[in-house]
């Protein structure tokens, strides 16, 4: 069970709040984004109240807008970087502005985002995944 901050400011209800833990001096943003369920969790580096409710906002704002236009909110993950870029691409090729190299990227992408979710190496993958032969020129790989 979560155990509640003893300090925590409300900055925006049920948005934003900001929290110092007992153990720390530092504050803490705690937000959340309309159509997201999770509350999003981040260090604003800073002792100073004021401060910190500002950081918070900016932080709030720049998320929402990253939701907004699709990108992933906070994210180290490959995952969901990968789902952004192939989003991108595929719009690209369809309204024929991508460059030739863009399938290439795509493809690169779903082979090793397949190889990730299955949590394999990519070598084995590889091997498991039915790819058809490409001709260049004369030579059949």
């Amino acid at each position: 069970m979560r155990v509640p901050a003893l300090q925590t400011i409300v900055v925006k209800p049920e948005l934003i709040r900001i929290v110092r833990r007992e153990n720390s001096r530092k504050w803490q943003v705690h937000y959340k984004i309309e159509g997201v369920k999770t509350w999003f969790r981040k260090s604003v580096q800073t002792t100073d109240v004021d401060k910190a409710i500002q950081l918070a906002e900016r932080m709030w704002m720049k998320a929402t807008f990253d939701h907004e236009e699709g990108r992933p909110v906070i994210s180290k993950k490959f995952k969901p970087v990968a789902e952004v870029v192939l989003r991108r691409l595929n719009e690209e090729i369809q309204a024929g502005t991508a460059r030739p190299i863009a399938k290439d990227y795509v493809s690169a992408i779903a082979l090793t985002q397949t190889a990730w979710l299955k949590r394999l190496p990519c070598c084995m993958r590889v091997l498991d995944l039915k790819v058809p032969a490409v001709t260049v020129g004369a030579e059949r790989f």
